[in-house]
């Protein structure tokens, strides 16, 4: 499990664990991290490195099933393109390598992203979409989508790719989590979430929890391997919904606020599920009036909990 202390990775592990699987977790270990393997940490064999290091992948990819998160997320991206390139292309590559000279039985499962696809064509967008990414993130990843796909079909190795679509939930990075976590800190320090544009853009958003069984599902399912699949929820919201949905559970009234679009990609996300559906047999459980309210009790609890270790420190 690569990535496996972040915030998708640890809730793959949490599941493996309760199947009784064998894990082994590679990350970059922080104290902060580690919190997110609290309950699977007796469990489990860490390994403290990255996927960078081809050494320390070639010694571990001897295993049936590699579920690939470890990756540079946006907001780093965009801080340094070339640092997204050599986590999220090389280290892909460097397992790629690892598993044809040592293991071709080994299964990869490779968390992508439905930003790949870049400015929506058609809606809803099938995995037969084209893809233009538009940032360094989404550029990275698809790169190393690209790299799958070839080792798929030059060397025959068992690889699925899953596009996730907005994935939040608890131990997600509040404070560079995105536009849900944005609208939730406002709301939870009594401020008004702000919208850019008109927020009349569709988006598509995830349960950690759903993304969880898709990674599941793709490594029972032989006839995925060399396939890509969306993943996301079944519903489709605007952002102007959202911030709506994020307001009804604050204490206190609060009426959304719209300022001139900046950076934010105005188009529409809006996946089709449908391949996930007939191949995998992916479902997703969770909806979005139950998951904010969720997250929001957590991220809350997390802020609590920052502050009086803080004063402690005083």
């Amino acid at each position: 499990m690569t990535g496996g202390a972040g915030f998708i990775g640890s809730h793959i592990v949490d599941e493996l664990v309760r199947r009784g699987c064998e894990t082994i977790v590679m990350d970059i270990l922080s104290k902060n991290n580690l919190r997110n393997l609290e309950q699977s940490k007796d469990s489990i064999t860490l390994v403290n490195g990255s996927v960078t290091n081809k050494k320390a992948v070639r010694d571990n990819v001897d295993v049936d099933v590699i579920f690939h998160e470890a990756a540079c997320n946006l907001a780093a991206s965009i801080q340094s393109p070339a640092n997204a390139l050599m986590v999220n292309m090389k280290g892909t590559l460097n397992i790629l390598e690892s598993i044809e000279e040592k293991s071709k039985e080994t299964v990869l499962i490779y968390g992508s992203t439905g930003s790949v696809y870049g400015k929506s064509l058609y809606s809803p967008q099938d995995e037969n979409h084209p893809c233009n990414p538009t940032n360094p993130y989404a550029i990275s990843k698809f790169a190393a989508e690209q790299y799958v796909n070839f080792f798929s079909q030059k060397y025959a190795l068992k690889t699925v790719c899953l596009r996730y679509y907005n994935a939040i939930g608890r131990r997600q990075n509040y404070e560079k989590g995105g536009l849900v976590s944005n609208f939730i800190m406002r709301v939870l320090n009594g401020q008004p979430p702000l919208i850019e544009g008109d927020g009349t853009q569709k988006r598509c958003f995830t349960s950690v929890e759903d993304v969880v069984k898709a990674n599941v599902l793709a490594c029972e399912v032989e006839k995925a391997y060399g396939m890509r699949f969306n993943i996301a929820g079944d519903e489709v919201t605007t952002i102007n919904e959202l911030a709506a949905l994020i307001c009804s559970f604050s204490e206190n009234p609060l009426k959304p606020l719209h300022i001139k679009s900046g950076t934010g990609e105005e188009y529409d996300f809006e996946p089709s599920i449908a391949l996930a559906r007939k191949v995998l047999g992916y479902s997703p459980k969770n909806k979005l009036k139950d998951i904010i309210p969720d997250l929001m009790e957590w991220i809350k609890c997390e802020l609590q909990t920052e502050r009086k270790s803080r004063r402690i420190r005083k």
